[in-house]
């Protein structure tokens, strides 16, 4: 069974615990989506440094995830979303993380520094959390990030501007936090944005006049504001309220 480097079982009903002895396997790929698992990741799990592919969403999982993790040096793609992990989130360090969905979670704590290292990380969400904290001007290295997701959070003070210069970002998911200030004139600049949410916050001032050409803007939150101008001058075709 060592020998073994793919376990694709997803929408099963096994239940149970994840076993220790998995970390004598030598897996490439563990897609056990939605199959009831319950309980913690065992530290064993973490010893399984040629896993690339990692998806155990939509289960029942709990507890915190182990600093060990730091060691799956080879993960491409990391979804741990829909269960009930909680503590801060995992110290991921991959160099090769192009994807990384932690959403659905208990997770609390703030963005660890060892994220805005991850310069292949193409999407990263983490919606639907405990996080808090300002967020960090330290975006500038993640220049593949093309869906970045920090929505229904606790995430206070202004957005970055540094999260406007990524050149690929074209999804943008703030909302229901309690960010404030004003709206980055640098985020008028993001044409290849078509997805912008900022809805359900605290900013100020009035919403930055060039967001209406954006050319590729198809979705455009920002309902929710209630110290903020109205929009009125925004195309309604560009605000789904």
């Amino acid at each position: 069974m060592t020998l073994l480097s793919e376990i694709i079982l997803p929408n099963n009903e096994i239940s149970g615990t994840i076993p220790t002895g998995i970390g004598n396997l030598s897996l490439h790929l563990l897609h056990l989506f939605k199959t009831n698992l319950s309980g913690s990741v065992p530290e064993e799990f973490y010893q399984m440094s040629s896993l690339v592919f990692l998806d155990i969403s939509s289960n029942l999982l709990s507890g915190t995830i182990s600093p060990s993790i730091a060691n799956l040096k080879s993960l491409i793609y990391i979804v741990l979303n829909g269960n009930n992990f909680t503590g801060s989130l995992p110290l991921l360090s991959s160099p090769l993380l192009q994807s990384v969905d932690l959403s659905f979670n208990s997770f609390s704590g703030t963005i660890p520094d060892s994220y805005y290292t991850l310069t292949s990380l193409q999407e990263l969400y983490l919606t639907y959390n405990f996080l808090g904290g300002t967020l960090s001007d330290n975006w500038t290295n993640l220049v593949s990030l093309n869906a970045l997701g920090l929505d229904h959070n606790y995430f206070e003070g202004t957005i970055p501007t540094t999260i406007a210069t990524l050149p690929n970002l074209n999804s943008l998911y703030l909302s229901t936090n309690q960010l404030n200030g004003t709206i980055p004139t640098e985020i008028a600049l993001m044409e290849q944005l078509f997805d912008l949410r900022l809805d359900t916050n605290n900013f100020v001032g009035s919403i930055p006049q060039l967001i209406e050409i954006l050319p590729h803007l198809q979705t455009f939150f920002i309902q929710n504001n209630p110290n903020l101008c109205d929009g009125s001058n925004i195309s309604h075709s560009l605000i789904f309220i």
